[in-house]
């Protein structure tokens, strides 16, 4: 399948995905089955599938994320976190909702991505929204049914990767019958169970304060409810939990203490790993917050920072700087420190990068 007979659009997303399938021998034999699956968004945008390429509009080639999965359960996210980039891209902060015709389509997705004989993969839900925002997830129940389907199919995947801000609602009492019936059961937790050894939770915790957090995170649950519900996950029902002190925000900003990232860790010694990074700065953001930060992301190349796009982000040099007391902390713990990126990149052999890091047991922040 080649890009004759279409329109190039303004960036030819499909042209880089083939380039990059064709260049990257792992996948080489797969390429007629990767072609076929993702075919059909080469009008789309890889926007026609719920079961998608995660990343799909990166440049494979400066971001080798290689073959995996996402699945974005919803659109924007009414959590509202200042510091989010995908606001800058729906329209506004706050402003979650479903998608037309998700179960529908993520279960004909499933179907082709079974019959196709597609190669296994790990499946992050979701990487772009938060999967168990309260309102959409009650009134929807798409994340729920969206797991039920994935257990049933687990076969079809290496690992599935659930990012939340909200875990208690994985831990709540709630069931469904085939004919859309509510009753008591195990819920969620049915299905998690059902392919726990391939089940991966990952919980976002920046501040530890309940009452500092919603100036930053208006509509996201307590952080002491988040590491509650974490600490049941693992101790109780045995998950392999990462904690996400994720993003690291400029100490002199004064959003965010060093005691209250000492008091998250405290509280999170038993997970599986730490995932974190500096901020990001998106220019889309909320003006009075772009405002407070912009002074810690000014002077250019000369101060360490770098334009990446839509946001400004520190130089390797200014990272390892700013995530000096994160790392030495971890490392007084005996918890590893990795950076978010390098849980999802692979190498030239496509073999993935966490996989090397786990194995050596080095923080990605050594200087």
């Amino acid at each position: 399948m080649g890009m004759r007979g279409r329109e190039t659009t303004r960036y030819d997303y499909w042209g880089i995905f083939v380039t990059w399938i064709d260049s990257f021998e792992p996948y080489a034999p797969y390429r007629d089955k990767l072609l076929s699956y993702f075919g059909n968004d080469t009008r789309t945008d890889f926007k026609n599938r719920q079961l998608c390429l995660y990343n799909a509009l990166s440049d494979r080639k400066r971001f080798n994320c290689g073959y995996r999965l996402g699945i974005n359960v919803f659109q924007n996210c009414d959590h509202g976190c200042r510091y989010c980039y995908v606001n800058g891209y729906c329209g506004g902060i706050g402003r979650g909702k479903t998608r037309p015709s998700y179960l529908k389509t993520l279960s004909r997705d499933l179907a082709d991505f079974e019959s196709l004989g597609m190669p296994p993969a790990d499946v992050h839900i979701s990487n772009s929204t938060d999967p168990l925002q309260s309102r959409l997830e009650t009134a929807s129940r798409h994340t729920f049914h969206t797991l039920r389907l994935l257990a049933a199919k687990q076969h079809l995947f290496n690992s599935v990767i659930l990012l939340t801000k909200n875990p208690s609602l994985l831990l709540s009492e709630y069931n469904c019958n085939t004919d859309g019936f509510e009753s008591k059961g195990q819920g969620y937790l049915e299905s998690l169970l059902a392919m726990k050894e391939k089940v991966r939770i990952e919980i976002s915790i920046a501040f530890y304060n309940d009452d500092k957090y919603k100036e930053i995170e208006p509509g996201a649950p307590s952080p002491k409810d988040r590491i509650a519900a974490l600490r049941r996950l693992i101790d109780e029902y045995g998950f392999k939990v990462r904690l996400r002190l994720d993003p690291i925000f400029p100490h002199a900003s004064g959003i965010q203490t060093r005691d209250e990232i000492c008091r998250i860790l405290d509280e999170s010694v038993k997970t599986e790993f730490i995932i974190s990074k500096p901020l990001r700065l998106p220019k889309k953001v909320n003006q009075e917050f772009l405002n407070r930060l912009m002074p810690f992301y000014s002077g250019g190349k000369n101060e360490g920072v770098e334009w990446h796009s839509t946001r400004w982000v520190y130089s390797h040099e200014r990272k390892i700087k700013e995530m000096a007391f994160l790392r030495d902390e971890c490392q007084k713990r005996g918890m590893l420190l990795v950076d978010c990126k390098s849980t999802v990149l692979v190498d030239k052999r496509g073999e993935p990068i966490l996989k090397r890091i786990l194995e050596r047991g080095i923080s990605d922040f050594e200087a």
